[in-house]
């Protein structure tokens, strides 16, 4: 009897343990199907706004997790809307409007696209840009950036250029507008040729992380709005960063911290101007 017992038992738990085997590797599998369709990759290959293969339309029609491959340089005709985790892979690409708010020689366009490149949104998101050019139109307001506009919780970029972007009048943010509750990290990027009537490079009312990354000959152009490089009204932190030959046409030519939260660590100004009554 005893043996019959022993038999018994062992049985039982090899039938729970197999059991519990099954279940671990179903468990695996749905956690797999389900990890490996929250991560489909999109490809863009044309200026199409409606159809397959353009960005806007890739970018509308993905998923949350989802991956976007840019394959070549594209012109938009308006603001694409990122309000979803993502990440989008430009690869050595451009993304432009069709007319500049800043030509490549400096002078401000007289007949420019009037939208940025990318407006980024949401409460619970992480939206992530890598290896990509972006040139910007001008927005003429102190809510948007002239290339890109967050409100969304992270938006990370690594390694983009930001130029071309403009917010004329009296309105911040040429290149960048991180407002409200946004919060945006920079690593190796470059702010080059934007303009606004303050903060030429960028406008932070939120929170900013800055690494690595180049300010050069950005510029605030109001009587009264400093800030060639940018202008933090929010927190910003600034490390191993170059700011170079920027102006401002009141204060601060390269940064104006107006009411705000500023740290630098090992960061270089050289170059830069302000032609207002402080310097």
């Amino acid at each position: 009897p005893r043996a019959v017992k022993d038999l018994f038992s062992h049985q039982h738990i090899m039938h729970t343990l197999n059991f519990r085997v099954f279940h671990f590797l179903i468990t695996c599998l749905f956690l797999s199907s389900s990890f490996l369709a929250a991560q489909t990759t999109r490809y863009v290959t044309s200026n199409s706004t409606t159809s397959a293969g353009g960005l806007g339309y890739e970018i509308s029609q993905a998923s949350s997790g989802d991956i976007i491959e840019v394959s070549n340089d594209i012109t938009i005709s308006a603001v694409i809307t990122i309000n979803k985790t993502l990440t989008i892979n430009g690869n050595g690409n451009t993304v432009s409007v069709e007319e500049p708010g800043v030509l490549p020689s400096g002078v401000n366009n007289s007949s420019p696209s009037s939208h940025e490149v990318f407006s980024c949104s949401g409460s619970s998101v992480t939206i992530t840009i890598n290896d990509l050019t972006l040139i910007g139109g001008d927005v003429q307001s102190s809510s948007k950036g002239g290339c890109i506009t967050n409100t969304a919780n992270k938006l990370v970029l690594n390694r983009i250029i930001i130029s071309g972007g403009r917010s004329s009048g009296f309105n911040g943010g040429g290149g960048l507008s991180n407002v409200s509750n946004g919060v945006t990290y920079l690593t190796d990027c470059q702010l080059i040729r934007n303009s606004a009537g303050y903060g030429g490079g960028f406008l932070n009312t939120g929170t900013m992380y800055l690494d690595g990354t180049t300010f050069s000959e950005n510029r605030s152009e109001s009587s009264n709005g400093g800030g060639g490089g940018c202008e933090n009204q929010g927190t910003l932190y600034l490390n191993n960063s170059t700011f170079s030959n920027n102006k401002s046409t009141e204060i601060g030519g390269g940064i104006n911290n107006y009411r705000g939260t500023l740290y630098i660590t090992n960061t270089t100004f050289t170059g830069n101007v302000a032609y207002g009554s402080f310097k």
